[in-house]
């Protein structure tokens, strides 16, 4: 399978229109940066970091490993169906949700990426239901019409102690924000997003195990 696939227009207007009226409603937790910085090397945050701002964030679905369960957010019933259209459309692909959360940025003038990152690594200390042998599959979904592309990357160094090295980081792609679109990618593939320099830029991201 190639990627990244595009999917355009993957909801109904009605259902795109009911979602839209809740963000207003969602609590937006703050997060600072937005990636572990002890993953990077010194140089990779010296050099990307400086453009990371951060985002805001609301966790949709997440599996709970401590309690052996799932949270879920009083949202998740309504952003659910999106889950299931993207899986209905990568039957093979999409197996079981790992992951569902929203993130929120403010437009920055003179916008650079975010710190370049993949949703799902091999990392020993990360959550005991990440498989190492196990494929992972993302998607973003736009809920906003904004700048603030979507760049994917080649040439990552991840040393042998997991910490991620960007000196030789190259653009593979980039991607557009549009509504009601959905990027499908590996989970393990390294990307990041945009800020927006006109508007508010909102997207659902759904990471899922697969075959």
């Amino acid at each position: 399978m190639n990627f990244p696939i595009i999917h355009d227009d993957i909801m109904t207007s009605t259902w795109y229109s009911m979602v839209q009226s809740l963000i207003p409603y969602i609590p937006w937790y703050r997060k600072n940066f937005s990636c572990e910085k002890k993953d990077y090397t010194s140089s990779s945050i010296e050099e990307y970091g400086k453009n990371d701002y951060g985002h805001f964030c609301h966790t949709l679905y997440q599996i709970d490993e401590v309690n052996n369960n799932v949270i879920q957010s009083e949202f998740w019933e309504k952003f659910a169906p999106l889950a299931y259209a993207i899986s209905s459309l990568h039957e093979r692909e999409c197996h079981t949700i790992i992951r569902a959360k929203l993130n929120y940025t403010l437009p920055i003038k003179d916008a650079q990426h975010m710190m370049p990152h993949s949703d799902i690594d091999n990392n020993p200390i990360r959550p005991k239901y990440i498989d190492s042998n196990k494929s992972y599959y993302s998607c973003v979904y736009y809920l906003s019409e904004s700048d603030g592309d979507l760049i994917l990357f080649d040439n990552v160094k991840v040393y042998s102690n997991y910490v991620i090295d960007l000196k030789n980081i190259a653009v593979s792609g980039r991607i557009s924000p549009k509504s009601n679109r959905g990027v499908f990618i590996d989970s393990r593939s390294f990307h990041a997003g945009s800020y927006s320099t006109n508007k508010d830029r909102i997207c659902c991201n759904i990471v899922w195990e697969g075959s």
